[in-house]
């Protein structure tokens, strides 16, 4: 859940969707799709039925209990039940436009920490909310009544990853193992260590404390890029040129 401040830039018509409520019930709800900008830039936010009088196009506002949903590299809010909007001073210029272009990445160089399993989950299609109950084939989503098969649902194959960068900061992030696999079939980490393991996850730990640059997604918490650099170079050094 995340609280953000922003202005309210566009209120689109609404759309009608349907959602399971059991096996039996299917209801038919009205949504819509408001766009929320402030000084950093703009996200699309999705607002249920009884939600709509919450909100005034061009006035302001501190919107608390917000789920984030990230879907193809982009971020958008949702709307919860618990979600509360309270009316603020105009944030004057903000962000109108949503950017799916948008350069959202940082980048730095530091020290791998740990590297570890994220508990692999089914994530709703709707809400993004991982709050579930399951039977045979299907999934139902207990905070916004969506239904899926099994194999419809998205499942987080990432590993979290802790990095500790020259300037003494701390990165807890996400990042694919596809990332990782080079850096455990570096052929200089290979010809030190006799204790190979053909389990990508019991070789972990030979990664542990080397040198990185990194690329990550501000919004998302997700490494796009991850390189070792060289391992012999001084911290001071590598310090002056981040």
């Amino acid at each position: 859940m995340c609280t953000v401040e922003v202005k309210v830039c566009e209120i689109r018509d609404a759309v009608q969707v349907a959602i399971e409520q059991n096996e039996f019930k299917r209801l038919q709800k009205l949504k819509k799709s408001v766009v929320v900008g402030d000084s950093t830039g703009a996200l699309e936010l999705t607002l249920w039925e009884n939600q709509f009088d919450q909100i005034t196009l061009g006035a302001s506002y501190h919107i608390r209990l917000l789920k984030i949903r990230t879907f193809n590299d982009q971020s958008s809010l949702n709307a919860t039940s618990d979600t509360s909007f309270i009316k603020i001073g105009d944030l004057g210029e903000v962000i109108e436009q949503i950017d799916n272009n948008l350069n959202s990445y940082k980048s730095d160089k530091g020290q791998i920490v740990f590297v570890e399993s994220l508990d692999n989950q089914y994530k709703c299609q709707g809400c993004g909310g991982t709050n579930f109950s399951e039977n045979e084939n299907t999934i139902s989503c207990n905070d916004c009544r969506s239904r899926f098969l099994k194999q419809d649902t998205i499942q987080d194959d990432s590993m979290k990853i802790k990095i500790s960068t020259y300037a003494n900061e701390e990165y807890n992030l996400k990042v694919s193992k596809s990332l990782l696999s080079p850096l455990l079939n570096n052929s200089t980490l290979l010809a030190t260590t006799d204790t190979q393991s053909n389990n990508f996850e019991e070789n972990l730990e030979l990664i542990i404390g080397l040198n990185v640059e990194f690329a990550y997604d501000y919004h998302t918490g997700y490494i796009n890029t991850l390189e070792i650099i060289n391992q012999n170079q001084p911290k001071e050094e590598n310090q002056l040129s981040a």
